[in-house]
């Protein structure tokens, strides 16, 4: 039907001389157990017109017009003598001025005056006077496959039956009925970004109850869907759409977990629950956006230019990526703070640095964000063993969650480096996300935990094992971040820029840090400000 609105108008009669009528079969039928009656007993014909184009009530064309074609079919539900049946009415003409003429058979319906409800397209109806729930599951984005299949209206009305005795029963639909739209359009223009659009071969909506998936026609990639909807108040919709851009895929490694992932696995994430992903880039990728607190309204046309951010295949929220694994005792030997610290064999860095967005501490500046090591420059701040000048001695330091823990918790003055490394939320929209229960908490990692973490990443580089120390502003091309940053963002974490803080101090006016453009170690004043990326230890 290439219309928007049913307006029916005079319908009329029939005589009971049907027994069976071609394209109106009871569909359903709460009374299939009907007792046998003479053939031209219990059939009632009604036959009718439903309004033409004149009469919509909202625009379903690209035109904005709108009209009956032959064929069409709605159902009409109504009492029967015992129950309620489902007969299936199907134009049969069209006249000049768009009206649609119809016949339909009825079987025993009820005498005297009852209600029906009028459904199009037939194939909505549930069989029980609604819609079905999943009639709008599959779509193809356009508005003539909207209009023909999809354009989803009901309308209630009255039905008289007249039982004449001997002459044919006469029934007749009140006049002047008007269908009303049960869906509202929605014409979604994906774009990556304000000034670049995005075509997708697979759009997906929910809106927490229902589900849609639109697949344009022939499978050619769209930036433009117009969606049909059901009616929402205050829902949360989510869209997904399937994009022909590279991008981030993440695929479950069945069996691996954080507890039991190897070297191998270093470059792969894991989520809350420990369990372990690797990422690709490639077509298909899934993007994902959310509207909150939508109402859609019948009969509403509404539009939106959606940007869609990049997402993880799958909806996971990478908690960490995997950097160094060893063997248990490998990353951490100070078991003063964490029972578990001589069974972690790995270490996990956070897919973003430490900025006041995700930490709610440090003294942060510039859009690059920066924080100093701690307030002042005068003082030894943690026990004199991890005060080391030699960089021999600071390689050895394996104690970041002990030493985390003693900075954060100073009364002294403050360190914000390592408060901000423990207080990292690796899902800001759910700062009390969990993490995997095979792990630490987050911290500031020591110097010689970042040449494990610079180690690893190498190694999965070269696909051979890296051994090879950080020395003290000794250049290596190996350990400089442009050499393996493209295992971070392969997997959808940050790259490694310049200064990195470690935990650990070279003397009470100076601490250890990571220098990734040249890739060496350098000591610097503790108030000066550096990046900060937090550490998991598994």
């Amino acid at each position: 039907m290439k219309k928007n609105m049913f307006y029916t108008a005079a319908v009329l009669l029939a005589g009971a001389v049907m027994a069976a009528c071609s394209g109106s079969e009871d569909m359903t039928s709460d009374n299939a157990a009907e007792p046998q009656k003479p053939a031209q007993q219990g059939v009632v014909e009604l036959s009718g017109t439903i309004g033409g184009k004149g009469n919509l009530t909202r625009t379903i064309a690209s035109d904005g017009k709108g009209s009956w074609a032959v064929g069409d079919q709605f159902a009409i539900y109504y009492q029967t003598t015992s129950g309620h049946s489902t007969a299936v009415a199907t134009i049969n003409s069209v006249n000049d001025n768009g009206a649609a003429n119809f016949k339909v058979s009825l079987y025993y319906p009820k005498t005297g005056e009852s209600n029906v409800t009028l459904i199009y397209p037939a194939s909505a109806h549930n069989g029980n006077g609604g819609i079905k729930a999943n009639a709008l599951a599959e779509q193809d984005g356009t508005l003539a496959t909207i209009s023909e299949r999809f354009d989803i209206e009901t309308a209630t009305t009255g039905l008289n039956v007249e039982d004449q005795a001997d002459k044919p029963a006469k029934a007749t639909l009140n006049s002047d009925v008007q269908m009303q739209p049960q869906v509202c359009l929605y014409t979604l223009n994906l774009k990556k970004n304000a000034n670049t659009n995005l075509s997708a071969t697979k759009l997906e909506i929910s809106d927490g109850t229902h589900s849609y998936t639109v697949n344009p026609t022939g499978g050619t990639p769209a930036n433009s869907f117009t969606v049909a909807l059901l009616p929402a108040s205050g829902a949360d919709f989510t869209f997904a759409a399937t994009t022909t851009e590279e991008g981030l895929v993440y695929t479950k490694l069945d069996n691996v977990t954080v507890a039991n992932c190897d070297a191998q696995h270093v470059g792969c994430v894991f989520d809350k629950d420990g369990n372990v992903y690797s990422a690709s880039n490639g077509p298909g990728v899934i993007y994902g956006a959310s509207f909150s607190n939508k109402t859609l309204v019948s009969g509403n046309f509404y539009t939106s230019n959606l940007t869609l951010a990049a997402g993880a295949g799958g909806g996971i929220t990478p908690v960490a990526l995997i950097a160094y694994v060893g063997t248990a005792g490998d990353v951490e030997t100070s078991t003063s703070v964490d029972a578990n610290a001589s069974t972690y064999k790995g270490l996990a860095i956070a897919m973003n640095d430490c900025s006041s967005s995700n930490t709610g501490t440090g003294n942060w500046s510039g859009t690059d964000p920066y924080t100093p090591w701690c307030s002042q420059n005068s003082a030894t701040c943690t026990p004199t063993e991890n005060v080391k000048s030699n960089v021999a001695d600071a390689r050895g330091l394996l104690n970041g969650i002990a030493m985390t823990s003693t900075l954060a918790s100073a009364t002294d003055h403050t360190h914000w480096a390592a408060k901000s490394a423990a207080n990292y939320q690796y899902d800001t929209s759910n700062p009390s996300a969990a993490l995997p229960s095979d792990c630490s908490g987050w911290f500031l990692p020591s110097l010689g935990q970042w040449q494990l973490i610079i180690q690893g990443l190498v190694s999965k580089k070269d696909g051979t094992p890296y051994s090879t120390a950080i020395e003290h502003n000794t250049a290596n091309s190996k350990m400089q971040s442009s050499y393996f940053n493209s295992i971070l963002t392969n997997a959808g974490a940050a790259l490694l820029s310049t200064f990195y803080l470690s935990c650990s101090e070279y003397s009470s006016g100076y601490a250890w840090h990571v220098y990734f453009g040249t890739g060496y170690a350098q000591s610097s004043n503790k108030t000066g400000k550096r990046h900060v990326r937090a550490v998991l230890a598994f």
